[in-house]
């Protein structure tokens, strides 16, 4: 009898091909894996940027209905006693006379932060200001040391904090206690919260609890409303604008922020640039293109050395420059950057870097690092003028209305608008 064996022959897989099969699950494990937490920290950036736009509205809203600037509850920060006058108040013309300069709202920065009675002389820092540098600070020396200062005033915004709103003109002069502060600027990132019919009431507080009950004699918190997570701080930058009437305020809404600065006292450098101060950090721009139409541009930032450099996509930077002797400031947010910032030695004669883009420095021999940003945001004049007065895109010589960047730590957002002083 004849058997035909392909006939009874069972079909299998061999052992190499079971290896070559787990190889293959493996490999797409793998790649699922390393794309995880990619897509986490995108879902955390698209929470925090819905987060921040939603605080900032809410922000300006209350700014306008607190109208801290007309009680004469902003106080710049004291650096010596006592404490010094308010801000410059609105007529009933809606002017300001004198028309104040620009100050940054920092509440909670202004009620941790410990200030000696006299700014110290041997470094850059000065909390007092935003951002956080002496106006003669070179930005290309290192800031915990005193150099060469730079050879014009810089602009900066006056930081201010909110005072305690009460009868008594004494108490009415001192700076909200670090828990009140805290509940002023903390963000409500959690679920809606519900709110006083009347959101014209100030907050009321009790042992440094918030009191959310109206008549202030209960300490609790209303139903269905729920504490934030405290991950979400702003503070908010006003420029008034020509013609004393309107002012451009933008809140800047931070995730996890350093909330105390003190200024250091030592006088010699760090070791390594994160020995210096990195949630405000302080730049010079060099070289510029675009910034014509809306659709922003590229910047050469360039700082010393010995601070930190990286730059990344998805951060902001505010740029500031002098305009007809006033300061002026405006936010942009960073949609791409190099990948590591280059470094070198700020060259003596013609005192250009050394590409040959002719920018100008002040002074020769400071390491430096520059790294090149693309900016998003509204037009910017950089003035950059050649011997003859035609306009160039390097850094000048003049100094005086030259552009600086303040480069800020963790923001996920800055909504800016256009108000009436007399209703800050």
């Amino acid at each position: 009898m004849h058997f035909n064996l392909r006939h009874y022959a069972r079909n299998a897989v061999t052992l190499i091909e079971v290896v070559f099969a787990m190889g293959v699950v493996l490999i797409g494990l793998l790649g699922l894996l390393s794309i995880l937490p990619l897509a986490g920290r995108r879902a955390q950036d698209a929470m925090s940027l819905s987060v921040g736009s939603r605080a900032a509205q809410s922000v300006l809203d209350e700014l306008e209905i607190r109208r801290y600037l007309t009680e004469g509850r902003l106080r710049p920060i004291p650096a010596t006693t006592p404490p010094p006058p308010p801000l410059p108040l609105p007529d009933t013309n809606l002017k300001i006379s004198p028309l104040p300069a620009p100050f940054c709202i920092d509440p909670l920065f202004a009620s941790l932060t410990s200030i000696p009675g006299s700014i110290v002389a041997n470094n850059g820092y000065d909390p007092t200001v935003f951002p956080y540098y002496k106006v003669m600070h070179n930005p290309l020396s290192d800031p915990s040391t005193v150099l060469a200062p730079w050879p014009v005033v810089q602009p900066r915004l006056t930081r201010v904090g909110v005072t305690r709103n009460s009868t008594d003109p004494e108490i009415r002069k001192i700076t909200l206690t670090a828990s009140q502060a805290l509940a002023l600027v903390e963000a409500r990132d959690d679920l809606i919260v519900t709110r006083p019919t009347d959101r014209t009431l100030n907050p009321n507080f009790k042992d440094g609890e918030v009191v959310a009950v109206n008549d202030g004699t209960v300490s609790g918190l209303e139903y269905g409303q729920r504490l934030p997570s405290g991950d979400f701080t702003w503070i908010a930058t006003v420029n008034p604008l020509p013609g004393g009437v309107y002012a451009s305020v933008s809140v800047v809404v931070m995730r996890k922020r350093v909330r105390t600065f003190d200024p250091p006292t030592a006088t010699s450098a760090p070791e390594k640039p994160s020995g210096n101060a990195i949630d405000e950090r302080l730049a010079y721009v060099t070289y510029a293109s675009g910034f014509n139409g809306g659709a922003g541009g590229t910047v050469h930032l360039v700082s010393a050395a010995n601070t930190v450099s990286n730059v990344l996509a998805g951060d902001w930077v505010m740029l500031s420059r002098m305009v007809g002797g006033t300061p002026y400031h405006r936010w942009y947010r960073v949609v791409s950057a190099s990948d590591e910032a280059e470094e070198f030695v700020t060259d003596g004669t013609p005192t250009m870097d050394d590409t040959n883009l002719t920018s100008r420095f002040p002074s020769a021999g400071q390491s430096v690092w520059r790294q090149t940003v693309l900016l998003d945001g509204p037009d910017w004049s950089f003035n950059f003028l050649d011997s003859s007065g035609s306009s160039r895109k390097y850094a000048d010589d003049t100094f005086a209305n030259n552009t600086y960047a303040t480069i800020l730590e963790d923001v996920v957002s800055v909504t800016e608008r256009t108000v009436l002083l007399s209703n800050l």
